[in-house]
């Protein structure tokens, strides 16, 4: 047997227990999700694609709205049907052939003022959708502050108005980075799933990027984010301080994944987004397949990969407990770090043995 198709043979041997008690259907997990409509943002990237395979695989959900923005002249449906022709959906089209009928595109833009929802779609989310998982966001370490500021705090709390305006809202999830307070100053030192001091007060920072040029920006960055590595974890950090002030009493939390790769078991192992062979997944397939001979780095550093469907359960786990602990006395928002810290490899002995002779 071909050794590719039968580490993925094994890993479905595996997999089995988990697909029998989905078809039992007593998760009390999946029971949240039961009739419920969702709302993602983000849906277009890697981890969005595979949380929506996850629900409509996993649960029973009524339907899925998944805001997209019009990109390269492609109007959102159009988008959909691309995003539902990647491999990851295979199974599902077997499975459930009809599935597509539950997912409908919201034409709009997180970098817009209400997200640039028309009156209709603002209205149809806000009287219809149970859950909400926020993962759009700009992730490219060299944005400029502007952008940053624009998609991934103003678009938060652009977020966290809509979410106050939903009036069956049972929970929220918002996707953070565990490198939002990896500062460093914190070198070596733990980030705890706590809320941290945010470099400047999000409405400060929103104002700012509205009303200055970048050059005062990039000012502004060097004195307030001289502890950040880069835009993006600058403002993912400011961005959570939006959550954390605008929560309230919403049933919202706060999950922060390390650096997201291919999937471990679900729906196959390996997948993987062809957007993202640049990134991480990239520099454990270019090894695996001998592309990558060299990598330059310290040996001892650590590796902190986590596959892309841990992180989904993740996401699919905290939006059930959030709602299952929303309104006890005393909660306070909650906050998931989904890190390998437990499970590391360094890029060292662990990686070379990995990329080496696992597969």
């Amino acid at each position: 047997m071909d050794p590719a198709l039968a580490v993925e043979t094994a890993f479905k041997a595996k997999h089995r227990n988990i697909e029998e008690a989905l078809l039992r259907g007593d998760s009390d997990v999946a029971k949240l999700y039961d009739d419920a409509t969702i709302f993602i943002t983000g849906g277009s990237g890697f981890l969005g694609k595979q949380l929506i395979e996850k629900l409509i695989r996993s649960c029973n959900v009524r339907k899925i709205y998944v805001l997209l923005r019009p990109k390269k002249g492609k109007p959102a449906q159009v988008r959909l049907h691309e995003i539902l022709s990647d491999p990851v959906y295979d199974p599902m089209k077997k499975l459930y052939p009809n599935f597509t009928d539950k997912i409908i595109p919201i034409d709009g833009d997180v970098r817009e003022l209400k997200m640039g929802l028309s009156e209709d779609d603002w209205k149809t989310i806000t009287e219809e959708v149970n859950v909400i998982f926020h993962m759009a966001a700009t992730v490219n370490f060299q944005e400029d502050v502007r952008t940053a500021t624009i998609t991934n705090v103003r678009g938060t709390r652009e977020m966290m108005l809509l979410a106050r305006a939903c009036r069956q809202l049972k929970s929220m999830v918002h996707v953070s980075t565990a490198y939002s307070h990896a500062t460093k100053h914190r070198i070596n030192k733990a980030v705890r799933e706590d809320f941290y001091e945010a470099p400047i007060a999000p409405e400060d920072m929103i104002t700012l990027a509205e009303n200055n040029e970048i050059d005062y920006l990039n000012d502004i960055l060097k004195n307030r984010g001289s502890e950040w590595p880069n835009t993006y974890t600058f403002t993912k950090a400011v961005a959570e301080e939006t959550v954390r002030t605008m929560a309230a009493d919403l049933p919202v939390c706060v999950v922060r994944p390390a650096i997201v790769i291919g999937a471990y078991r679900e729906p196959s192992p390996g997948w993987v987004d062809s957007n993202q062979v640049l990134g991480a997944s990239g520099l454990v397939l270019g090894s695996i397949l001998g592309m990558i001979h060299v990598i330059r780095g310290d040996t001892n550093n650590r590796m902190d990969f986590i596959p892309v469907d841990v992180v989904t359960n993740v996401l699919v786990a905290a939006g059930w407990d959030t709602a299952r602990t929303h309104g006890h006395s005393g909660r306070q928002t909650k906050i998931y770090n989904v890190t390998s810290n437990r499970n590391h490899f360094t890029m060292g002995k662990e990686y070379f043995d990995y990329t080496q002779y696992k597969i």
